[in-house]
């Protein structure tokens, strides 16, 4: 059995082979930080080594247990590339591996012959990895268990192929440019365990936390995510487990690799990031990184005044390339929308604090701070220094109005957008220089600017007749607010419609089973469907464009849905009467409440009451549709924009890959883009370090002492009166306080109102919250933490989160049920929950810290309660609709 050599301080082996084999010792020198002033020779080290076996080498130099390694340097690489040009492949088809030049073979054998047939380990060692700014972990390769020069041979080639391939050379500079790849390779050690440490908490950036993950054996499995890791936190020399079901570690063996993330801490000058390895007691490196973009608290604000957070519409922090574009559309938007339909603010301002956004409203009598004019004063004021916001209220808010501004939307402002986006989408980016590329990102930012101003002045005409419908039935039939909004349920055509059409592909894609087993084993769909039919694949082909090039949340520096192809092909694959029929089943049941409501009406009050509904569900539908077409769509041109001039950034070397730029707010990258040299990594790891703070501690829902609360709208006109009080009420889901109308007539409950669930079969009550959609689901919850865990739902899964986002509505046919931290009956998840008719219960506040992956829960949408149960999370899901 060949034992594992650990390489001590001192042991120099270098075989020689044409100067392009190094050993990890003596490559370095411990008293010296790469790259520092004091060591000019530390950039030949990593030009010639490549970052991670540079770093392996100054550990080594520093008395660090490292595996024995020998660097096959980047110029074989480099040599083998020149090798390769000469005889270039006919076409990209005919593309070949790299060819090894002689002198390159010689010095593979020569590292073949030093390790005499032991098991080895083969890592790519790029010299743009492993910096402080960014890792590029996962996107170089690793081969394990080599044995033989052949199998070398081919780990080599490897190694450099993956600095070619789509996944890398698409989001970094390449290897030309970044100086090339260097391949590592040491003896493979059989550890006891293996894992990751972490000199400060990667999470919350706790610089006096160390975080140490274990698993028993190689941390391969780790790496890959295929196993779930003994969790230790160590400070103040106390290790707490967090997690030990494998018992992998004692806590003194956690304390001990503490202490050496600690020690190499010191050695790099940053917080380490180390994979580390236990064999026979003794603990080893098997590589050392700077923790790229740790967690560190948003530079301070002042901002005066009382400021309150919106988490509604953005429940996570947000990108600074989408901070710079919503802070100013929401500030101008908001303004000219109160301005337009007389509310009661002065201005709204808006700002972002580590991707979160506060805004601060101003009213038009006050600053804010103090308390609500008294009614009698409103009154005054009204007939004076208001009295320009009550005739715009009169004016632009009048049903008359409202009706033609939706009626404008459709028939003039959104086929217009839709033209405009087009023409825009159509541009071939790759071909721009960088003034083009700066036009067309102006242009793209300029459209979206137009959007959002169409998304704010449409506040009013989608909210206003849902209000006045809402107290109508108040009024006439003593209904609750969620009894009245249930009679719109199904009335928001847009929020499905991707998902029908979607349902009708993969209805006809079921109808040749052969082609839908190649989609569902992971073949491309695209290429799948043009074999099986070309009217299939040009109708699959229009769905991406119309529908997965939207932004998946509100924020413009997020993910397409054409990012997620395999949450595409989930979609897909999805039962096609499934979502189909669960909209049409909440349609139906909405034309059965309407009877229902209509038929204990008198005829005068059923034709105020028709009246009040056909406005409220054009309203409705529009409030998702202008969502789609302004936020979600222009916001994923602005997206595609930016990332096509992160490319050109990318290869310049100015950012490390394309999607940096989502960390650069636009000015800063339209500024980049059109002129200047300067290296923007610096300014993109700060970006994402701040955001990365914010999401592991989000600031407070206020700032700057209590809101004063909402004013008695008693005292203005019946106008005005209408169109603040619907503001108010959409915004805190309830009435709008003093002056709301109460019903007329005693309040009954309807037959499909809600009731207090009791216990099932064992179940507790865990959480309750606002009943959104009605109805009972039982399913394993999946905690989807923002749009980059989009892909993690899978079919009949209890979507849990904070908040979901228009562009959303692409999950709901996979999800059985929906919890949330936030929102309320109003909301865009309450309203696509009904859309599609399944259970749903919004501002739970704890839902997403209280819930855990995998585990069996029933969800009470009627009641608003979430139950915990016991059972196998497997068990197959169950529902009662409402």
């Amino acid at each position: 059995m060949t034992t594992n050599r650990i390489l001590p301080p001192g042991d120099v082996e270098r075989p020689g082979a044409a100067g392009y084999v190094a050993s990890l010792a003596g490559s370095s020198t411990p008293e010296r930080h790469p790259g520092s002033a004091e060591e000019p020779d530390a950039a030949d080290v990593v030009s010639r080594l490549g970052a991670k076996a540079a770093g392996l080498a100054r550990l080594v130099a520093a008395g660090i247990a490292v595996p024995e390694g020998l660097v096959l340097s980047t110029e074989a690489h480099r040599d083998a590339l020149a090798l390769a040009a000469l005889h270039p492949p006919v076409d990209e088809a005919a593309r070949r591996p790299l060819p090894v030049p002689p002198a390159v073979g010689a010095a593979v054998h020569a590292i073949a012959a030093h390790f005499a047939g032991a098991t080895l380990a083969v890592r790519s060692s790029a010299v743009v990895e492993d910096g402080p700014l960014a890792s590029h972990a996962g996107l170089y390769r690793t081969v394990l268990g080599v044995r033989g020069e052949d199998r070398l041979r081919a780990a080599v080639r490897a190694c450099w192929e993956s600095a070619a391939s789509t996944r890398v050379g698409a989001d970094t500079p390449g290897p030309a440019g970044a100086g090339g790849m260097a391949v590592l390779v040491q003896r493979q050690l059989d550890p006891d365990v293996a894992g990751v440490a972490f000199s400060a908490d990667p999470v919350t950036g706790d610089r006096d936390v160390a975080v140490v993950s274990a698993v028993p054996g190689l941390g391969d499995r780790l790496a890959a995510g295929l196993v779930t890791p003994d969790r230790w936190r160590v400070t103040g020399g106390a290790a707490l487990a967090e997690r030990a079901s494998l018992q992998a570690l004692t806590a003194e063996q956690a304390r001990a690799i503490a202490d050496l993330a600690a020690r190499i801490e010191a050695i790099i000058g940053a917080p380490a990031d180390v994979e580390w390895a236990m064999d026979a007691g003794r603990l080893v490196v098997l590589q050392a990184r700077p923790i790229t973009a740790l967690p560190r608290p948003p530079r301070p604000a002042h901002l005066p005044g009382t400021w309150t957070k919106e988490t509604e519409r953005y429940a996570e922090p947000m990108t600074a390339l989408g901070a710079s574009l919503a802070t100013r559309a929401v500030a101008d938007g908001l303004s000219a929308a109160f301005r337009r339909y007389g509310g009661l603010i002065g201005r709204v301002e808006c700002r972002s604090i580590g991707g979160e956004l506060y805004q601060r409203m101003v009213p038009l009598a006050g600053d804010g701070t103090g308390a609500p004019p008294h009614p009698l004063l409103l009154t005054v004021l009204a007939r004076t220094a208001l009295r320009r916001r009550m005739r715009a209220a009169r004016v632009h808010a009048s049903p008359t109005a409202v009706a033609a501004a939706v009626a404008r939307w459709r028939e003039i402002d959104r086929p217009d957008l839709e033209h405009r986006l087009e023409t825009l989408r159509a541009v071939a980016t790759g071909g721009l220089d960088g003034p083009g590329l700066a036009a067309h990102l102006r242009d793209s930012r300029d459209l979206f600017a137009r959007a959002m101003r169409l998304h704010f002045d449409l506040t009013v005409p989608g909210i206003v007749p849902v209000y006045a419908f809402v107290r109508v039935c108040r009024r006439l039939l003593g209904y609750d607010d969620r009894a009245c909004l249930r009679l719109l349920a199904g009335a928001s055509p847009a929020t499905s419609a991707g998902s029908l059409a979607l349902a009708r592909i993969g209805e006809r894609l079921a109808e040749h089973p052969g082609a839908r087993a190649r989609v569902a084993a992971g073949e491309e769909v695209a290429a799948v469907l043009a074999e099986t039919s070309p009217d299939l694949a040009r109708d699959y082909a229009d769905w991406l464009h119309r529908y997965a090039r939207s932004c998946l949340n509100d924020d413009p520096g997020s993910g397409v849905l054409a990012d997620r192809p395999d949450l595409v092909r989930a979609l897909l694959l999805t039962d096609p009467a499934a979502a189909s029929g669960r909209v049409e089943s909440v349609r139906s049941a909405r034309r059965r409440a309407v009877a229902q409501a209509r038929s204990g009406l008198a005829v005068r009050a059923r034709r105020k009451f028709d009246a009040a509904l056909a406005a409220a569900e054009a309203a409705h539908g529009l409030r998702e549709e202008v969502a789609f077409w302004t936020g979600s769509q222009c916001g994923g041109l602005v997206h595609e924009a930016a990332l096509a001039a992160g490319r050109g950034l990318a290869r310049q070397g100015r950012i490390d890959r394309a999607h940096d730029v989502v960390d650069l707010g636009l000015d800063d990258l339209l500024a980049a883009v059109e002129g200047g040299g300067a290296d923007l990594r610096a300014a993109v790891a700060t970006a994402r370090a701040e955001r990365a703070w914010t999401r592991a501690h989000p600031g407070p829902a206020v700032l700057g002492g209590p809101s004063p609360g909402p004013p008695d709208l008693r005292g203005l006109p019946r106008r005005a009166r209408l169109v603040n009080e619907a503001m108010l009420w959409a915004r805190a889901g309830r009435p709008a306080g003093p002056g709301s109308d109460p019903p007329t007539r005693p309040a009954h409950r309807p037959a499909h109102g809600p009731t207090r669930p009791a216990p099932r079969n064992g179940a507790v009550p865990i959480l309750t919250g606002i009943p959104g959609s009605p109805g009972r689901y039982r399913g394993a919850v999946r905690i989807v933490d923002g749009e980059a865990d989009a892909g993690t739902l899978r079919g009949g899964e209890v979507l849990v989160t904070r908040m979901t986002d228009p562009a959303w509505s692409a999950l709901f046919p996979l999800a059985g049920a929906l919890v949330t931290d936030i929102g309320g009956e109003l909301s865009h998840a309450a309203i696509v929950a009904r859309e599609y008719g399944i259970p749903a219960v919004l501002g739970t506040v704890a839902a997403t810290s209280t819930l855990r992956d995998g585990e069996p829960v029933e969800v009470d949408g009627t009641a608003g309660m979430v139950f915990g149960r016991g059972g196998d999370a497997a068990t197959p899901p169950w529902k009662e609709s409402s």
